[in-house]
């Protein structure tokens, strides 16, 4: 341990007790076993002729999350009707672990590998199409998942995919809606690494002292509150958030190669299932499938960064609404997008999100 860094492979982490309705589960790959925690509908709502079309939910985390971050969204969504699942990136949560000189340089292919393995998990559950949800640097794997395709293993580009499970044989995922939740932008992650060193101005200067350990910027919890959380937000919260989701490193290798574009929103659209109901663009003449939700106290992934990110998909959903006519003939009523005020952890957050998965 390096002033608050470590470079020792992690130890299991020990978590409390589930809340009663939220089950912990464990993806086989050939590498190692992936946590994926799941809640699923109570008889009662899901018997009802409204809770019949809902698809599954499935949570990604960011850098340095977990999937117990998203203990509040599965409780609330699966009320509602969805089944509801969160997943741990290897070394994250309960999954694998790794060591710290091979998650440094593991890659968002590998990365996205995992996210994979977890859309499997959800489609052989549910034989449907899947709601994919990701926050922060979490979002923008979810993005370079499905602008490369990796969720249909018929694609020639990704045979290795075959890894996904050693029980089952790996099937096709369908993902017809994506939300992003204050994810790293498909155009880059530079704007927000700049927004970082302007809110610490050591911030490059500790990573240098640190021998570029991932976990330099977040090294004490002053630093972690001052990133992820509003002022207000108690101090012994953070700690405690840090004690039971944070790991003690993080790839460096996967944000570093993310800094300029890495997806296509293009391509995200084309690849994107159109089966299931969508929330209706008036304007275009579409189904609305990508959900931005900003947070407008959140300091790395700034309001004017999601703008631009709403921005290019709209620009592209414009593009691809002129080049092609509407197959969509009758107009679903709109609703209206709600955004968030911090990172995901409020009621209000979750109730945004409801609007990009009805």
């Amino acid at each position: 341990m390096v002033y608050g860094v470590s470079f020792r492979t992690r130890s299991p982490l020990v978590y409390e007790p589930l809340p009663a309705n939220i089950t912990r589960d464990y993806i086989t790959t050939q590498s190692g076993n992936l946590e994926i925690l799941a809640a699923l509908p109570s008889p009662s709502s899901s018997s009802s002729s409204s809770s019949t079309d809902k698809r599954p939910l499935l949570f990604i985390h960011g850098g340095f999350g977990s999937a117990t971050v998203y203990l509040e969204f599965l409780e609330y969504f699966s009320q509602l009707g969805y089944p509801s699942y969160a997943l741990s990136l290897r070394n994250h949560g309960a999954s694998y672990s790794v060591s710290f000189l091979r998650m440094f340089f593991t890659s968002k292919y590998q990365l996205s590998l995992d996210i994979v393995a977890g859309l499997q998990y959800v489609s052989r559950a549910h034989s449907c199409d899947v709601v994919l949800i990701g926050h922060s640097n979490g979002g923008a794997l979810c993005q370079y998942v499905i602008s490369n395709n990796m969720h249909h293993l018929n694609n020639n580009n990704h045979k290795t995919l075959s890894s996904s499970s050693s029980s089952s044989p790996p099937v096709a995922v369908d993902i017809s809606k994506l939300v992003l939740l204050c994810a790293g932008p498909c155009y880059g992650l530079l704007g927000v690494y700049i927004n970082w060193a302007k809110l610490d101005p050591c911030f490059f200067f500790r990573v240098m002292w640190h021998l570029g350990n991932p976990r330099s910027p977040l090294s004490s919890t002053r630093l972690v509150h001052n990133a992820f959380y509003c002022p207000e937000f108690p101090d012994e919260r953070v700690k405690d958030l840090e004690e039971r989701h944070m790991p003690l490193y993080e790839s460096m290798r996967w944000p570093s190669t993310m800094m300029l574009r890495f997806a296509d929103p293009a391509r995200i659209l084309n690849n994107l299932s159109s089966s299931s109901p969508s929330i209706y663009d008036q304007d275009l003449q579409r189904p609305r499938q990508v959900l931005v939700v900003a947070g407008s106290h959140d300091k790395l992934m700034s309001l004017s960064l999601m703008s631009k990110l709403a921005y290019v998909f709209r620009r592209a959903m414009t593009q691809r609404s002129s080049s092609s006519p509407s197959i969509h003939q009758q107009p679903q009523p709109q609703n209206q997008q709600v955004s968030s005020s911090d990172a995901p952890s409020s009621s209000s957050l979750a109730e945004g999100v409801q609007h990009g998965v009805e």
